[in-house]
């Protein structure tokens, strides 16, 4: 969705950093790969699942299990100014 939208989130990543707009299209490929990226990762894990993890000691079990544990909320910081002025 994001190389669908790049033109568009390239217009608002330009206004909101105050970036030129080829920066900023160069920026959302960047978005889109990183995405791609972490979401391979997260289909790797996923195929792992309890899996069995080898360890040097027999008297240890181990296993992947993932599993999630809520909502995660983050806050950024977002100025219009450049924090010299």
């Amino acid at each position: 969705m994001v190389v669908e939208r790049k033109d568009h989130l390239a217009k608002l990543e330009s206004l909101d950093c105050r970036k030129p707009l080829d920066e900023a299209a160069w920026d959302m490929d960047d978005v889109a790969g990183c995405f791609e990226f972490y979401a391979g990762l997260a289909k790797n894990l996923d195929a792992k699942q309890k899996a069995r993890v080898s360890l040097p000691m027999e008297t240890f079990k181990s296993y992947v299990l993932n599993e999630s544990i809520g909502v995660v909320g983050l806050i950024t910081p977002c100025c219009l100014l450049p924090w010299w002025t």
